[in-house]
């Protein structure tokens, strides 16, 4: 068997295994390949599971309910079930290789890098172990804004909030011990993670 085949297989199932311990990853940024779906149309993930859903048009995907940035082009958030408070498929449009990410919860939120820093650097963050989402931030923030683990990013910060955005996905409307959060950056997912209290 030809194993130069199975290059891409290989690379796809590495990226989900990655995901899968909440690692970070490119999630299909499109190195100029072509993304394939890892999800059905229709198909409904468990809560905590990231998919991969390409060809199906934005209109067909929910309501759109959030943007980020607010201004110009951006990631968009669609909920396929507007008002519901049961789980159900949640999908972000705005990555590189034009596929949606699909998620399953009862409560989507986009969160700018503004926020996740006074969170983060204010007095709760004592209380909160880091996650991989929050490494990969302080990796992109050094990188960005030239700032050092454990500070903000400072007059920079605008560049953050024109590329970057968190996504938090909660399993449940009221009550929550465990959530989970992707970090989004420049058309990529570059981490994803749970996260609790």
């Amino acid at each position: 068997m030809d194993v130069s085949l199975n290059k891409p297989f290989m690379a796809l199932l590495a990226a989900l295994m990655l995901a899968a311990c909440g690692g970070t990853f490119n999630g299909g940024s499109g190195s100029g390949s072509a993304q394939r779906s890892t999800v059905e149309r229709g198909q409904v993930l468990p809560f905590g599971e990231v998919g991969i859903l390409c060809g199906v048009p934005d209109k067909e995907l929910g309501q759109a309910i959030a943007k980020h940035p607010d201004n110009g082009r951006g990631y968009v958030l669609y909920d396929s079930r507007p008002g519901s408070t049961a789980p159900h498929s949640f999908f972000v449009t705005g990555f590189k290789d034009r596929c949606a990410r699909q998620v399953t919860g009862a409560l989507v939120l986009f969160g700018s890098p503004s926020m996740h820093e006074q969170l983060r650097y204010g007095l709760p963050a004592k209380s909160q172990p880091v996650s991989a989402t929050d490494d990969a931030y302080e990796a992109l923030k050094s990188r960005i804004c030239g700032a050092a683990r454990g500070a903000p990013c400072g007059s920079r910060i605008d560049r953050m909030e024109n590329s970057t955005v968190f996504v938090t996905i909660y399993g449940n409307f009221t009550s929550n011990p465990t959530w989970l959060e992707l970090l989004l950056h420049d058309g990529a997912l570059v981490a994803q993670g749970m996260k609790g209290r």
